[in-house]
């Protein structure tokens, strides 16, 4: 009698209750599902070394597909090239997004964001400019990053004069050698840098800064896992909330030198 009621349950009872777990309100998905994601090295927040990917995007990530049952499969590209992957939807997700009219056109920003950053510019230590409003970036040669957005009025001025570059750890010698006089970049990845490409001591932090729009995951309108984008959102808003981001963000920030001390 009692076989007989176990194979009840599991002909007719077990199903109907596994079903009711992948029910589409659930947060957790039954069948992992695999998202590909665009990376380009861009320490602290992406690490790529010998193949292998870190850093505090990919920290959150692997956090997001513990709730969600989802795996992340990286691919790494110059970021010029990840913009490209994900407005063509060879990926996915795209990492440490800041938001723009522009970009709207081709993705789903995930909210809310994950973390802000601040804006900064550097020089060569007692010999570089002093950049202290922002009229004294017209003076200067500024080494920006190909492909990235930094505040809206350096984004669309074309008055100042702008040499990209392709790689962060670029500027830094270029920066020694006189050939710009000033670095725009993310605080905490020019700091970084600063410090893992062993130029301490020898540039200095400007007084003029600002606040960016904050960094996003963001999902390709071209993506079949556009209909995730709810659950994602609810994850992030949660992880955000109870400070979860923070956590992880700290973990990594807190272990490094300032730079120029």
């Amino acid at each position: 009698m009692r076989k007989m009621k176990s194979k009840i349950f599991q002909k007719r009872i077990l199903p109907i209750f596994v079903l009711l777990l992948c029910l589409p309100v659930q947060p957790v998905f039954c069948e992992e599902t695999k998202i590909r994601v665009a990376l380009a090295h861009w320490p602290p927040w992406k690490i790529i070394n010998q193949g292998k990917f870190g850093g505090i995007d990919v920290e959150i990530l692997k956090v997001i597909g513990t709730y969600l049952n989802i795996s992340f499969e990286f691919s790494e590209c110059p970021w010029r090239r990840c913009l490209d992957m994900v407005k063509n939807g060879e990926v996915d997700m795209i990492t440490s997004f800041g938001k723009t009219p522009e970009r709207e056109k081709y993705v789903y920003y995930l909210e809310p964001p994950y973390a802000l950053g601040k804006i900064v510019f550097y020089t060569k230590k007692a010999k570089g400019p002093l950049i202290r409003q922002y009229e004294d970036l017209y003076k200067e040669k500024i080494g920006s990053l190909k492909g990235s957005v930094y505040f809206e009025a350096f984004d669309n001025d074309s008055e100042i004069n702008k040499t990209e570059v392709t790689w962060e750890h670029q500027f830094f010698r270029m920066l020694s050698s006189g050939r710009i006089s000033v670095i725009i970049g993310y605080e905490t990845v020019t700091d970084y840098l600063i410090i893992t490409e062993g130029f301490q001591g020898q540039f200095e932090k400007a007084p003029l800064s600002y606040q960016s729009t904050g960094s996003h995951f963001a999902m390709s309108k071209k993506s079949k896992a556009t209909e995730l984008i709810p659950q994602f959102n609810r994850v992030i808003g949660q992880m955000a909330k109870t400070h979860e981001f923070d956590d992880i963000i700290n973990s990594f920030l807190n272990s490094m030198e300032q730079p120029g001390e």
